[in-house]
């Protein structure tokens, strides 16, 4: 029969019947990844043991929540190497986790619509302005006007002002010393009269030079001795407010005895916030942070297994600052696992240096988590996880620029084909280059130490 044949009139039947078009929109990346295990007959713990991922991040892959994952350099590895586990493509699921993400975000914003301002009025032009030599006189007239109030008004103010004055020495207000005099000294306004009343009714008076500084020395008696220092300004006939000093002399002080030097700086002062003495850390930044009245200083880091456990850099932990203003200073250091001990020493100018120091455990992480970054070169990449093949002679090149993330419980072999061209980052540590050398090699990768060339095939 022909398809002339087919046509029907009326309510009868033209042509072929037809299926319905499914506008049944595609599933989600945690729908795709579920189907996928379930059509390979495994549940989430299973899934967890084979993939080396926790259980905690394959439920949250499958349910949608990106926000419960890691920072998106781990969550692509997760990705990667669950989609391989479940014979998917993992560009594929990579894109879909990205259009997914996107989607979120665009929710996430709300977008104004635009409103186009209304159309202004045509105005005649404007008329050029002309000045004439009646308009210059104004202006001449009023610039003089306003710098007679502005000197007039300086002027105001600075008899309106009270003078400041400072002291400087003794460094503090209230201190014991061991002598018959001591030196009073400190800063004030060019040529202030500094007046100085002492006990027994004494009264003595210093004036300051150009840059304002002052000293004057006062006889001390045995016991308390109270002095109160008044700067007066000559030109504005005003006082500043009075700075009160209690010096206390031991009684019993013999005149002639020696007297120390009362104008000698003031003693040293350490204190560390933390970390703690016998803290226990996880691998990754310490910050080290405290106190000091110094204006430098040291931290250092050293092990304290034998042998000595290596840096993430490689190098020792050196480090050098200066103290920020009210005496606070912090510096944070990347520990792998093992035991540490912390010293921090001040220093100050004229005064011996202090020291405190710190011994600390980082611990052994319950997992390792391996960022490789192709940061020099390209290179291609055979990865084994506790025995499991994660990424074989097959797999995509590592560019320029790109990461890959493993996880593992106890160590993770590669074989690179250009070492030298990578940098890895083991639990958030940065041990920086994977070797020095551009031919392939293999290497073994174990938390708490460094990266070790290997002879060992897998």
């Amino acid at each position: 029969m022909t398809a002339r044949h087919q046509i029907r009139i009326g309510s009868r039947r033209l042509g072929r019947e037809r299926a319905a078009i499914d506008a049944t929109p595609a599933p989600q990346l945690g729908d795709m990844l579920q189907l996928a295990r379930e059509r390979k007959g495994v549940d989430l713990f299973r899934a967890e043991r084979d993939t080396k991922i926790r259980l905690k991040y394959l439920a949250a892959l499958e349910d949608g929540h990106f926000q419960d994952l890691p920072a998106p350099v781990y969550t692509k590895g997760f990705l990667r190497n669950y989609a391989m586990y479940l014979a998917l493509d993992p560009e594929e699921v990579l894109q879909r986790w990205r259009d997914e993400m996107i989607q979120l975000q665009g929710r996430k914003s709300v977008q104004r619509p635009t409103v186009a301002p209304p159309p202004r009025p045509i105005s005649a032009p404007r008329r050029s302005v002309t000045f004439s030599a009646g308009w210059l006189m104004a202006l001449l007239v009023m610039a003089a006007v306003l710098g007679f109030v502005a000197y007039i008004g300086m002027q105001l103010l600075r008899f309106a002002d009270v003078p400041a004055v400072q002291l400087t020495d003794p460094p503090s207000l209230v201190s014991t010393v061991n002598a018959e005099h001591i030196l009073l000294a400190g800063s004030s306004g060019p040529g202030a009269l500094i007046n100085i009343h002492g006990p027994n009714n004494q009264y003595l008076t210093a004036t300051s030079d150009g840059s304002g500084q002052w000293s004057r020395e006062v006889p001390l008696a045995p016991g308390r001795n109270d002095f109160s220092v008044i700067a007066f300004d000559p030109v504005t006939r005003r006082e500043s407010a009075p700075i009160h000093i209690i010096v206390s002399v031991p009684l019993g002080v013999v005149a002639g005895s020696p007297s120390p030097d009362v104008s000698r700086p003031p003693e040293l002062r350490l204190t560390l916030a933390g970390p703690s003495e016998g803290a226990s850390l996880d691998p990754g930044e310490v910050t080290v942070r405290g106190t000091t009245n110094g204006g430098r200083v040291t931290i250092s880091a050293r092990s304290l297994d034998a042998p000595a456990s290596p840096s993430a850099s490689g190098e020792d932990h050196e480090y050098d600052l200066s103290v920020a203003a009210g005496g606070r200073f912090a510096q944070t250091v990347e520990l792998a696992s093992g035991r540490w001990e912390i010293v921090v020493t001040a220093y100050s100018s004229g005064l011996q240096p202090i020291s405190q120091s710190r011994n600390l455990t980082v611990e052994q992480a319950d997992e390792i988590v391996l960022v490789i970054e192709a940061a020099r070169n390209d290179s291609w990449l055979r990865l084994v996880s506790d025995g499991t093949v994660v990424r074989g002679w097959g797999g995509p090149t590592l560019r320029r620029g790109s990461s890959v993330t493993v996880t593992a419980e106890s160590e993770i072999w590669l074989r690179a084909g250009r070492p030298g061209a990578l940098r890895i980052t083991l639990n958030g540590v940065d041990l920086g280059s994977l070797g020095t050398n551009a031919r392939a090699s293999n290497w073994i990768i174990r938390p708490g130490t460094q990266p070790e060339q290997t002879s060992e095939t897998r």
